[in-house]
């Protein structure tokens, strides 16, 4: 993507190996974007591999976007020079900018989901000690856009107790209905649609709650910073299991350029057998189907998904309407063959 943004003019040529052309093969110009505005994920995410490779991509990326001064973000409407008048500002923070921005991951097993926040921050503070940055000017790293998909937490008083810390009345009736949809979270992971906690209510309850959001996580803040000794415990677990499922629905919101995966195989969680077959009637039959379904649908237009896949699903008849309905109507495949 980002070779088509710059016509081919780009370092990644050779810091990508096994990027190559077919004869005859053309690359449709993109317009042109502001690497701030790049964004990756990992709906499988385990301990980040693809994320650390994608960080390295986005060095190299910054600091090519950074000799374009046309180029504005659609975050901030400035440039990169703008905002970093020598290369030198830029890279004082860009490691953090490319955690805070560009990378994006789930995954349903809190271990592998810290692993991965815990490798992509030292990536990040490698990264400084290759610029030169002494520790005392590194911008603090305190969070990443990794999510661990979860149910939101079981304790129904606690539930209780904090819709009550809640004053508006949809924002409450919003919250009910995440930790009702939650339910499955961790057998279906980002294969939930959990956008959909919005998009069942009306444009004014969704315009609500994006805007309240910051609210919500200042009230899950004071809701565990209030409690008394007895209850800290209790409540500091309530408002990071909450936080995870406000980040989750934040990533199923988002549209991105590049979705990249090795994503589990076979049967889903007996657990979540109805809600999953319901929600993927054409890809039901093994999981990683449905989680290519998936990731289609949270792409940018023209965006690209990479997926490790098992071969069963371009021969098998179980899989033809995977091959039918998803890849030939809905994505057009660009097959990559590996051998070991």
């Amino acid at each position: 993507i980002w070779y088509e943004m710059r016509g081919g003019d780009t370092g990644l040529v050779e810091r990508c190996e096994y990027m190559v052309h077919r004869p005859g093969e053309t690359y449709i110009t993109r317009p042109r974007k502001d690497p701030r505005d790049v964004h990756v994920l990992d709906p499988a995410c385990g301990s980040g591999h693809f994320l650390l490779y994608a960080f390295d991509l986005l060095l190299v990326m910054y600091e090519e976007g950074w000799q374009d001064s046309r180029t504005k973000s659609q975050t901030t409407a400035r440039s990169l020079r703008d905002e970093y008048p020598s290369l030198d500002e830029l890279r004082k923070v860009l490691p953090a900018l490319i955690l805070q921005h560009n990378l994006y991951g789930v995954d349903i097993d809190p271990r592998c989901a810290q692993i991965a926040q815990l490798a992509l921050w030292m990536r990040a503070q490698r990264a400084f000690k290759d610029f030169g940055i002494d520790r005392a000017e590194r911008p603090a790293i305190r969070r990443s856009n990794i999510v661990v998909a979860e149910p939101m937490p079981g304790d129904r008083a606690l539930i209780k107790q904090f819709g009550a810390r809640i004053d508006d009345s949809v924002l409450r009736e919003l919250f009910n209905k995440m930790v009702e949809t939650f339910k499955h979270a961790g057998d279906l992971g980002l294969l939930l649609r959990v956008e959909q906690v919005l998009r069942s209510s009306s444009q004014a309850q969704i315009g609500l709650f994006r805007s309240a959001e910051e609210r919500l996580h200042e009230t899950l803040e004071r809701f565990a910073s209030e409690a008394s000794a007895a209850q800290l415990t209790s409540r500091r677990l309530f408002a990071d299991d909450a936080e995870q499922g406000l980040g989750l629905i934040e990533i199923a919101n988002k549209k991105f350029d590049v979705l990249l995966m090795n994503p589990p195989f076979g049967a889903g969680s007996m657990s979540a057998k109805k809600d999953f077959e319901k929600a993927y009637p054409r890809t039901k039959n093994d999981v990683y189907a449905a989680f290519v379904e998936r990731g289609i649908e949270l792409l940018q237009s023209r965006g690209r998904l990479g997926a490790i896949t098992s071969r069963t699903g371009f021969f098998l008849s179980s899989f033809q309407r995977w091959r039918e309905e998803i890849l030939l109507k809905e994505a057009s495949v660009i097959p990559i063959y590996t051998y070991t």
